[in-house]
């Protein structure tokens, strides 16, 4: 499958799990303050991870998976990947 259509593919996955996957109740109170969040997040940072594998230079998915880390209290991770985007 070429790199186009496994992006694609990679992002539909992720429009799915952001619409149809289980609500996080600890983080929608915690960081969203009742704003609603769904999804599979670890499904979703490996889609992202994988998008940004695939297409390095796309900052939309850098920027996606930042925020897939922190939902996923990975701030070391996110913060590491935010400083580097800026410094390139």
């Amino acid at each position: 499958m070429n790199t186009e259509k496994q992006i694609d593919k990679l992002l539909a996955e992720a429009k799915d799990c952001y619409l149809h996957g289980n609500a996080l109740e600890k983080n929608e109170k915690t960081f969203f303050k009742g704003v609603s969040i769904n999804g599979d997040q670890d499904t979703l940072e490996a889609i992202f991870k994988e998008l940004c594998r695939l297409d390095p230079t796309n900052i939309d998915y850098q920027l996606d998976l930042a925020a897939t880390l922190i939902t996923n209290n990975k701030l070391e991770q996110s913060l590491g990947l935010l400083q580097n985007r800026l410094s390139t």
